[in-house]
């Protein structure tokens, strides 16, 4: 079965809502699926990509993009 990959835009979101929306998108996925994460903020970048290694995910991508992030991540089998 192919993976699914869905897109959130997290753009003009200062930290913590851009990882909260993350999360909450990532539980809704299956193993596998790819979620696609657009910020404009580094430090969001930052936040995104610790808590998707924290929580057992994979980093499969991240572009730059004029003032876009966008972050790729495969989600895993969560970290207990």
């Amino acid at each position: 079965m192919p993976t699914r990959r869905e897109v959130l835009d997290a753009r003009r979101k200062v930290c913590p809502i851009p990882v909260l929306m993350t999360r909450r998108r990532l539980e809704q996925l299956e193993i596998g699926d790819e979620l696609e994460v657009i910020v404009d903020f580094p430090a969001s970048r930052e936040h995104i990509e610790r808590l998707a290694r924290q929580e057992g995910h994979k980093i499969v991508a991240t572009q730059f993009e004029g003032s876009a992030i966008r972050i790729t991540i495969e989600k895993g089998q969560k970290n207990l």
